[in-house]
């Protein structure tokens, strides 16, 4: 069995390490700033004696994965991801600091905490020589925050040769796993017209401002709490000039669905009311599609849940079960039909804001109930 006091050594360097992740800015956009950090994570990684491949990416940081490989037959891949939403300039301006058991600072919870608990099981278990598994993994990758576009395939890729993954997103509420994640959509309708003097001739104008509006609460309606289905207009715009009938308006929809049926329901309906006008000599337009699957529980996720429950509980931090609206790349790896858990990450809150914080005590409760998941998956599988 593995054995849990050892995490206590690794406290100090943990946080230390934490500290220097979340004191370096790694917006999305910013390859430059993400492949530092990756440049940082990769040295943690090699001093536990893993294999590392690299991922390159022209646009975005470069994504990669760390193995280390074991005598046993099951391969377990835990998900990391090393950008933030915080513009270049954040970590200076709003550096990590400790108040009481609360860590402050950019990325705190989301997510570098959640990388660093990758890396130190895998060297803890190096440490230790436990090796009952076939493989085990940690994906780093470089653009989830704003839909993983250069790293998704190299995800699914990677995700099809392990058994198993392990979202290390935490779920942002206190002692709580995630069982199921919406799937995310973004569309936008754009409204063709014709421009006019707004106070000379009006007339020979047709307002694409005005159809616009007939859009947006057609499309609200599409609203279905009762399946979980979210459908938000967002953003709009329109026209040049204060007194010019607009001959251009747009709208951005978010969507969020608990299933595939709902996304091909809901994409059918934002398509067809498109195509439904009511201002004469207006047309419309629609781009986007979903950009995340939904995360759907399955029988062999519930028993990756109830695995996990029982352990949690086992170890004094109990944790319960719930759903959540934001997506992570766990979503692309439940949708090819790789065995997920997510939400096992520590806990804080209020991510993406200038107040997101980590709850310190919370590290080495969910860092415990990790290792116990990977040695209960070694030794028995997904039974």
């Amino acid at each position: 069995m593995i054995a849990l006091d050892a995490i206590a050594q690794y406290r100090e360097p943990f946080l230390r390490d934490l500290e220097r992740l979340v004191n370096m800015d790694s917006c999305s956009k910013d390859k430059a700033d993400v492949d530092r950090v990756g440049a940082e994570v990769r040295t943690i990684l090699q001093r536990a004696g893993c294999s590392i491949l690299v991922q390159p990416s022209a646009e975005c940081g470069d994504s990669f994965i760390a193995s280390l490989q074991g005598r046993g037959s099951i391969a377990i891949l835990m998900l990391a991801h090393m950008d933030t939403v915080h513009p270049k300039g954040t970590t200076a301006r709003l550096p990590y600091r400790v108040e009481g058991t609360n860590a402050y600072g950019p990325g705190t919870v989301d997510m570098k905490v959640g990388i660093l608990l990758g890396c130190y099981a895998m060297q803890l278990l190096k440490e230790l020589e436990y090796d009952a598994f076939g493989r085990l993994s940690l994906l780093v990758n470089s653009d989830e925050e704003i839909g993983s576009p250069s790293s998704r395939g190299f995800i699914e890729e990677q995700a099809r040769q392990h058994d198993v993954v392990l979202v290390l997103e935490g779920p942002q509420t206190r002692r709580e796993i995630v069982s199921r994640r919406k799937g995310t959509g973004r569309f936008e309708i754009t409204v063709h017209g014709k421009a006019a003097h707004a106070g000379v001739e009006p007339e020979l104008g047709c307002n694409a401002l005005v159809e616009l509006a007939h859009q947006i609460i057609a499309v609200q309606t599409l609203n279905t709490p009762e399946t979980g289905t979210t459908v938000n207009t967002c953003m709009a715009q329109s026209g040049v000039a204060p007194n010019a009938i607009p001959a251009l308006a747009t709208v951005s929809i978010d969507v969020r669905v608990m299933n595939a049926a709902e996304a091909a329901r809901i994409e059918a309906a934002i398509r067809a009311q498109a195509e439904r006008t009511t201002v004469p000599g207006t047309h419309c337009t629609v781009t986007g599609g979903f950009s995340r699957p939904p995360m759907e529980k399955t029988e062999v996720s519930a028993r990756l849940i109830a695995l996990t429950q029982r352990i949690a509980e086992e170890l004094g931090t109990p944790l319960k079960e719930i759903t959540m609206g934001g997506a992570t790349d766990g979503n692309f790896t439940a949708a090819i039909g790789v065995p997920t858990l997510d939400g096992m990450g520590p806990d804080g809150g209020l991510s993406h804001s200038e107040r997101e914080f980590l709850e310190l005590p919370s590290i080495w409760e969910r860092k415990a109930i990790l290792l116990r998941v990977i040695e209960h998956l070694s030794k028995q599988g997904l039974a």
